[in-house]
């Protein structure tokens, strides 16, 4: 698991960008039965290879 922070959210589409601890810049779409996501939240996540390429799938805060 990785940990990184949230840097940019849209909160109607409940997608975004999360920095990690290497300042690597990923993607994310939160589950919508998920937590409640806000900017600058720490989150713990994974990734996974998706049709539009690496995104990170967050399994906790």
């Amino acid at each position: 698991m990785r940990k990184g922070r949230i840097i940019s959210i849209d909160n109607i589409d409940q997608t975004g960008m999360i920095i990690d601890e290497n300042e690597q810049e990923i993607p994310f779409h939160a589950n919508p039965k998920g937590h409640n996501l806000k900017l600058n939240d720490n989150v713990i996540f994974e990734i996974a290879l998706t049709i539009s390429g690496l995104s990170a799938i967050i399994t906790g805060l």
